[in-house]
C-alpha cells in the first residue's frame, strides 16, 4: 500500500486528529504509575454533526456509540467512504482489572472499622466486558466538542488557537458486570483528544482524561486511537482534501471536505514496539 493510499485509508482519523487539538506526548511506561484497568478491542462509531471539514478550524461536535451486531451491519467499513468494505468490526471491549482495586483489603479500613472503597470498585471481578445477558447489556455512548479541521497538510489552513480548540468531552463504558448493588457497573470518564508529535501516522489520535465515576476513579486515561471512514457516499464528501494542499485554485474540491461518519479503533502509537495500544487507567503508584 502506498503513502497516499494509507493517508487516504486514515483520512477519517484526520478530522479529530488534526488541527484544532492540543498535542499530547505519550507517555513512556513509568514504573512509577500503576494500571489499574487495561482495555482492549474497543469500536465505536462517531457521528459529527456539525461535520468536520478541510478549511479553517470550524466548531465540531461528534456523538460517539459501541459498534455492537446492529450498528456493524450498519455503518460499513471503506477506505475513502465511497467503497464499501462491508461490516465493520464489531466491539469486543475486555477490561482486566488489578488486584488492587478489586479484592477487600481489610488492613485499609479506617480506624474506626469503616470500609475502604478502594479496594473493590469491580465487587470482585477481575474482568469487565460487554458481554450480553450477564446480567447487562453492556453499551459504549459519548460525545465530544470543539473547533477542528482535517487538514494538516496545508500550512495556510488556520488550525491555531482561537480558531481552533481541543475536542473534549465525556466517554461512558456501561459493563456487562454489576456491583456488590447489583446495578450496572461503568466507568465515567473526562476526555481530551489530541496528537502525539512523536507519532508519525497522521491517522492516529491521542485520548486523555480522568476517571469521574466508577472502576479507577480518579485515575488518568491514556490510549491512541484510529479512525478511518465509514461507507457513506452522501456524508463523507471530498476525503482527499483533507490530505491536499488546498492552494491549488483550480480544485473546487479544495476546503471542501465534510466528514460525518467515522470508525473508530485503538492504534499503535509512537511507543517501542507494534503492539496496539490498550486503553489505560492508571494512577501514580
Amino acid at each position: 500500500m502506498s503513502i497516499k493510499t494509507k493517508l487516504i485509508a486514515g483520512v477519517g482519523s484526520l478530522a479529530l486528529a488534526a488541527g484544532g487539538m492540543a498535542a499530547f506526548a505519550v507517555p513512556a511506561a513509568n514504573a512509577a504509575s500503576q494500571s489499574l484497568l487495561t482495555c482492549t478491542g474497543t469500536s465505536i462509531v462517531a457521528l459529527l454533526n456539525p461535520t468536520l471539514g478541510s478549511a479553517d478550524a470550524k466548531y465540531a461536535k461528534a456523538s460517539v456509540k459501541r459498534i455492537d451486531a446492529a450498528n456493524s451491519a450498519k455503518y460499513h467499513a471503506s477506505l475513502t467512504g465511497g467503497e464499501d468494505l462491508g461490516p465493520s468490526t464489531q466491539d469486543a471491549t475486555t477490561c482486566a482489572v488489578d488486584s488492587g482495586i478489586r479484592t477487600n483489603n481489610a488492613a485499609t479500613n479506617s480506624a474506626s472499622g469503616k470500609d475502604n472503597p478502594f479496594d473493590n470498585q469491580t465487587n470482585g471481578q477481575a474482568t469487565l466486558n460487554m458481554t450480553a445477558g450477564t446480567p447487562f447489556v453492556g453499551s459504549i455512548v459519548g460525545s465530544t466538542a470543539g473547533s477542528a479541521t482535517c487538514n494538516r497538510s496545508d500550512p495556510a489552513v488556520n488550525g491555531d488557537y482561537p480558531t481552533a480548540y481541543p475536542l473534549q468531552g465525556k466517554l461512558i463504558f456501561k459493563f456487562s458486570q454489576a456491583d456488590a448493588a447489583l446495578k450496572q457497573i461503568q466507568l465515567q470518564a473526562y476526555t481530551r483528544l489530541g496528537s502525539d508529535p512523536a507519532d508519525s501516522d497522521v491517522t492516529h489520535i491521542t485520548v486523555r482524561g480522568t476517571v469521574i465515576k466508577g472502576p479507577g476513579v480518579g485515575g488518568d486515561v491514556s490510549s491512541t486511537f484510529g479512525f478511518g471512514a465509514a461507507f457513506d457516499t452522501k456524508k463523507n464528501l471530498n476525503l482527499l482534501d483533507c490530505v491536499n494542499d488546498n492552494s491549488n485554485v483550480n480544485d473546487p474540491r479544495d476546503g471542501n471536505a465534510s466528514l460525518a461518519t467515522l470508525i473508530i479503533s485503538p492504534a499503535d502509537g509512537s511507543d517501542v514496539g507494534l503492539t496496539v495500544d490498550p486503553f489505560l487507567v492508571s494512577i501514580p503508584a
